[in-house]
């Protein structure tokens, strides 16, 4: 149920934006390092399929139009979002959280094309990040935490992400059942951001009376309470038996 209007959720954090807006040396340090890392990307690309499509003019044709294909989408879906909502912490959270989750990749295919790891680690791998997921869940989430600062998984902005973070080990094996995996959490991604980018107001708790707790259909904090009362009785157990242990050897 919606509850009040779309134009509403800008003006939440529109008087915290203004201060930081003001001091426009964070916005031209993202845009210097954004630039750095596109053409970071442009090198990058050309060294790699120099050695499958040489260096010709139509190579660096190609890379150059993907390139600025992406960066005009991304244009205009950033500024659609920024009028929406024009709070910079936004921007810089999910600057964070991309580049944690580039970094760690980027050392794991690393050592994936040096033949440090094979197609066996690297699903090991996927399913070490599918068990993160469910201690996000379940447990304890660090972007609830710390970046994102959301009630709960209900009201997470990046709740239907968990999938292509999943899999993204899976790029880089050549079967295609993993490469089918990871497009369709490819899939399921841009299907969250566009029905984001259209109708914004369904994912506040202001604007989207579902997301309350009082109509809240997954109870998945009730689930976390009764773990958490279940670890801290298994953690007070385990210290009673050490105790008993501990006095025993000492008699």
């Amino acid at each position: 149920m919606i509850i009040i209007n779309r134009a509403e959720i800008g003006n939440k954090f529109l008087g915290r934006s203004i201060i930081l807006l003001r001091n426009r040396i964070f916005l031209y340090a993202t845009e210097f390092f954004a630039g750095m890392s596109v053409m970071a990307v442009e090198l990058g690309a050309s060294r790699l399929l120099a050695p499958y499509f040489s260096s010709s003019q139509i190579v660096w044709t190609i890379i150059i139009g993907t390139i600025m294909i992406a960066m005009a989408l991304g244009n205009i879906y950033g500024g659609r979002s920024a009028d929406r909502n024009p709070n910079p912490d936004r921007l810089y959270r999910r600057i964070m959280i991309a580049a944690a989750w580039i970094a760690l990749n980027a050392l794991i295919f690393i050592l994936y094309f040096t033949n440090v790891i094979d197609k066996g680690i690297m699903l090991i791998i996927a399913l070490a990040y599918s068990v993160c997921d469910m201690v996000c869940i379940l447990f304890f989430c660090p972007f609830e935490t710390w970046f994102l600062k959301n009630k709960c998984c209900t009201t997470c902005r990046i709740y239907n992400w968990d999938y292509l973070m999943m899999f993204t080990p899976l790029i880089v094996i050549p079967h295609p059942a993993a490469q089918i995996l990871a497009l369709l959490a490819l899939v399921l991604l841009l299907r969250w951001e566009i029905t984001y980018w259209l109708h914004p107001e369904w994912f506040y708790e202001e604007t989207n009376a579902s997301l309350k707790c009082a109509h809240c259909t997954e109870k998945l904090c009730s689930h976390k309470k009764q773990l958490r009362i279940l670890h801290h009785h298994i953690m007070n157990k385990t210290l009673e038996v050490v105790k008993e242990t501990t006095n025993k050897l000492r008699q």
